[in-house]
């Protein structure tokens, strides 16, 4: 009898699992304007106990199709996906910081503290060396970029360098 109850247990929470990520790929990251910060916090739960499939799969791509249209929307929401997910992140690395790099540049100091807290997030949650090697070069491509334009940008680099 303990194992019905087992397996409907997690037949109905990968259900209600289904709902909320469909609630909140609708109301967060699919949002004509930029959300509350305590929205996405709201699915903090959630977070915690997505799989990598599901990570992959779902949330992943709508991320980076947002990040791409409208980053300004969904950065800080971003940042908060990965800040609250008990995932390793090494496989998502470099296909997230494609895109987020691009904000560090920003003349919108908003947005390159957002960016740069995804780049935090994405740094202390990964586990493989390669992954963070990849990951360091492709910031350490972006300060080498910067280093003309540093005279007007004092503190972008500082940022960067900043960013742990």
């Amino acid at each position: 009898m303990l194992f019905v109850v087992l397996v409907f247990d997690v037949v109905v929470i990968s259900f209600v699992q289904s709902i909320f990520m469909d609630i909140y790929l609708k109301a967060v990251l699919n949002a004509r304007e930029k959300p509350v910060k305590e929205l996405s916090e709201c699915f903090h739960p959630l977070f915690r106990h997505l799989s990598h499939e599901d990570f992959q799969n779902v949330v992943l791509p709508s991320s980076v199709k947002m990040l791409k249209r409208n980053p300004e929307i969904v950065l800080e929401a971003v940042g908060v996906l990965l800040d609250s997910v008990s995932l390793d992140l090494s496989k998502y690395g470099i296909e997230l910081l494609s895109v987020v790099l691009s904000q560090v540049r920003h003349a919108d100091e908003g947005r390159r503290v957002g960016a740069l807290a995804i780049v935090r997030c994405l740094s202390q949650k990964s586990s493989n060396p390669d992954a963070l090697e990849a990951m360091f070069n492709a910031v350490k491509a972006i300060i080498g970029g910067l280093e003309l334009k540093i005279v007007s940008c004092s503190g972008l680099k500082l940022d960067l360098l900043w960013f742990r």
